[in-house]
């Protein structure tokens, strides 16, 4: 009996904010999760909802994905983009629309999708990135001004 109680008390607790921090964007609750995608995780709320974001250093290509709140299954938004602006050097900034991607393997068109993707010339650099998220409306909310650090190269970026 005593287990069978442990045990639910366990499955109960559920998230634990007691983890080791994994998200990017300011999130500082020490909750983790793994980004499936290889990149840079941050909390949408209050563990509402995750952006991760990847960075593809050789062809300047920005990837959004948009997770439930655990970073385990994608959350389509009926958006066709999403505004990003990308300090590339410490005061630099590109501005990137990124366009909402479909798939046939999971039935995502654009503007009902959990992918976005966007390039630029001045993403291909080895240097720290700072990616700050526009608007972008999920499950009835809207989240505005996320920011994703992604590492120098050589460091865990993607």
């Amino acid at each position: 009996m005593r287990y069978a109680l442990i045990a639910i008390c366990l499955m109960l607790a559920g998230c634990d904010r007691d983890e080791s921090s994994s998200t990017s964007g300011g999130a500082s609750g020490g909750h983790s999760h793994a980004a499936p995608h290889g990149g840079v995780l941050a909390e949408l709320g209050e563990h509402e909802a995750a952006a991760e974001v990847t960075l593809d250093r050789a062809t300047g290509t920005l990837d959004l994905y948009l997770l439930d709140s655990h970073a385990e299954n994608p959350v389509r938004i009926a958006q066709e983009t999403i505004r990003a602006t990308v300090d590339v050097r410490q005061g630099e900034k590109v501005e990137i629309e990124l366009k909402s991607v479909a798939s046939e393997l999971t039935g995502e068109k654009a503007g009902d999708s959990s992918q976005f993707r966007g390039q630029h010339e001045k993403l291909v650099t080895p240097g720290q990135v700072r990616v700050e998220l526009g608007e972008m409306n999920l499950r009835g909310k809207t989240y505005d001004g996320v920011n994703v650090d992604i590492p120098a190269a050589g460091g865990n970026a993607p």
